[in-house]
């Protein structure tokens, strides 16, 4: 009896148990990333997962849409596709009792996958994914905009409830001086900034990493928002398809 009621006191957000349900096949869909749509270049993708098998990775071609792999389903499942193998990743995951035959990955779960991938083996598999997810989305429109740290921390101490999903601060960072040119963000959803006049005008964003990509100079721009509110900006030759 008293075995029975420690299990009352598991987070919800965490998986109370484990099932076996062999292996499955999945198929990976990777949407077009925006620099992609831009300049009708294609890029090649480093696609990363974990599964009760442990970490795997696979080279996806340029133009590949869509990959096939083998998963041991038996934890949470974690998938990332980078661009570039180190850009911001879309990415997806499910537990057990949710496996797909087929995932759309997004930059919004990537985001999320990504964080819970770098965890320790054992913590990020007893994660339940789809729980989660709702939780986060009660609280903002975007997984983002979310304290990390805390939710980090939270999942390692076993603690991982409602009330380690909280939404962080937003800052206005800049002004910064940019060459001028028509600039692409990396994140769908943000609008593209023209720059005229060597000045980019100020940002309010959550801490967090913005990346911005310039055709004819050939440049990215790389945006950097600390918990804090300090913000830099730093420039270094892209390595998107010409």
């Amino acid at each position: 009896m008293k075995r029975a009621l420690v299990f009352l006191f598991v987070p919800f957000l965490l998986l109370s148990c484990s099932m076996d349900l062999g292996y499955s096949n999945i198929e990976v869909l990777i949407p077009e990333h925006p620099w992609e749509t831009y300049t009708e270049a294609q890029l090649w993708y480093s696609l990363r997962w974990t599964d009760g098998d442990g970490e795997h990775v696979k080279y996806v071609e340029q133009g590949q849409r869509s990959v096939r792999i083998k998963v041991k389903a038996d934890r949470t499942v974690y998938i990332c596709a980078y661009p570039l193998s180190n850009l911001m990743p879309f990415g997806a995951a499910f537990s057990p009792s949710s496996v797909p035959s087929c995932v759309l990955l997004t930059q919004e779960e990537g985001f999320l996958a990504d964080v819970f991938m770098s965890l320790n083996e054992e913590v990020r598999e007893q994660v339940n994914w789809e729980k989660l997810i709702q939780a986060c989305y009660d609280k903002t429109e975007s997984l983002m905009d979310l304290d990390i740290q805390m939710l980090v921390s939270a999942t390692m101490n076993g603690n991982l409830g409602k009330s380690a999903i909280v939404k962080n601060r937003s800052y206005e960072i800049g002004p910064f001086m940019v060459q001028n040119g028509v600039w692409i963000p990396e994140r769908m959803g943000l609008g593209r900034v023209v720059v005229t006049e060597g000045s980019m005008e100020k940002m309010t964003v959550s801490p967090g990493v913005y990346r911005f990509y310039e055709r004819e100079a050939g440049l990215e721009m790389r945006i950097v928002c600390e918990v804090d509110g300090k913000s830099a900006c730093v420039f270094k030759p892209t390595m998107v398809p010409q």
